[in-house]
């Protein structure tokens, strides 16, 4: 990679950057006043910050923790949990405490790598409508994002 741009003539690498160049000042945060907030939807953990100013703040969840396990789970009474009471009871509520559905996001049900996964999982995954792979927990039916989000 490096000897392509070392082979390619100088002026060719300038009007590259002439035209990204308009695009970066496009997505500038410059101009960019009050607080920024950053989400981190991961496949294990999430996490909130803000920009105040220069100086980054990651946010602590209600148990004080920087980080917040990415499971939801679903219990007799309707209610939906998340973070770490959610994982607390993944033992007692296996079938319905979702975990790690970032990896099923635009997958088909009918793919051999999800149906090796399914055999692993204590929760049940379905096929949709339209041949993706979902979860159904409590009788119901969600998609991969509606669980991540």
């Amino acid at each position: 990679m490096m000897s392509n741009i070392l082979k390619t003539p100088l002026i060719r690498l300038f009007r590259a950057q002439n035209m990204i160049s308009p695009v970066l000042r496009y997505m500038s945060s410059d101009s960019v006043s009050g607080p920024v907030i950053g989400i981190d939807l991961g496949t294990t953990n999430s996490c909130v910050a803000v920009m105040e100013g220069s100086d980054p703040r990651v946010i602590v969840n209600a148990e004080g923790h920087r980080t917040t396990p990415s499971v939801v789970a679903f219990t007799e009474d309707d209610q939906v949990i998340v973070g770490e009471t959610a994982k607390r009871q993944a033992v007692s509520n296996s079938k319905n405490t979702v975990y790690g559905t970032k990896r099923l996001i635009g997958r088909r049900f009918k793919d051999s790598e999800v149906q090796d996964e399914a055999k692993h999982l204590p929760f049940e995954l379905v096929e949709s409508t339209n041949g993706d792979c979902w979860v159904k927990a409590r009788g119901k039916q969600y998609s991969p994002s509606q669980i991540g989000s």
